[in-house]
């Protein structure tokens, strides 16, 4: 989630979702559970959506990143030793992905009085179950979720690295304070001429 507040820029980590997901569909021998098609067929298991929770305290109020070690460590040695069918995991991971950002949103709105906009991006977008999901927990509440064109959704990461790359070389912060919780901006990447 990120948001702006006068000068500042606010962004932040909320939880774990395609690597959930894609672990739990690899089970099955799939990339990823297209349209949200297995769980959709799946049940919440109570269990497991409370063992999510445990793992990461929401909502946050301050700067916070996800480590993949992190994730690997805790949410995939859950689903890793999980006996529920994968319908069943997959249920529940979208169920506690879409209450995590309906927490995160309310808590952002609360923080900034702002009517805090979501632009849904990456894989999951493409995940009709996953949305359908997340307009509910997000309903009542004054937020909106956007999903985008195809290519914002597909190419988002590859457009703000190149903005990380652009503001490196014109000798501008790239990593903002009000973002990684650091103490100052900083330029960040390194430079090399064959």
């Amino acid at each position: 989630i990120s948001a702006h507040r006068t000068s500042d820029i606010l962004a932040w980590d909320v939880c774990p979702c395609n690597q959930l997901l894609n672990f739990s569909a690899g089970k099955k021998g799939l990339p990823y559970d297209e349209d949200g098609i297995l769980a959709r067929a799946g049940k919440v298991n109570t269990m497991l959506l409370d063992e999510m929770r445990k793992v990461i305290k929401l909502p946050h109020s301050e700067p916070f990143s996800l480590d993949n070690t992190f994730i690997l460590t805790s949410f995939i040695t859950l689903l890793r030793g999980s006996t529920l069918s994968v319908e069943d995991q997959l249920r529940t991971s979208v169920e506690y992905i879409c209450e995590s950002i309906g927490a995160q949103a309310r808590r952002a709105h609360e923080m900034l009085d702002i009517e805090p906009t979501i632009l849904v991006t990456g894989g999951s977008a493409h995940n009709t179950f996953l949305i359908e999901r997340l307009d509910v927990h997000l309903s009542g509440q004054s937020v909106k979720a956007v999903v985008p064109d195809d290519a914002t959704i597909d190419f988002k990461e590859a457009v703000l690295m190149s903005l990380c790359g652009l503001l490196r070389v014109l000798g501008k912060p790239n990593a903002v304070a009000s973002v990684t919780g650091a103490d100052r901006e900083t330029v960040n990447g390194g430079i090399y001429h064959p």
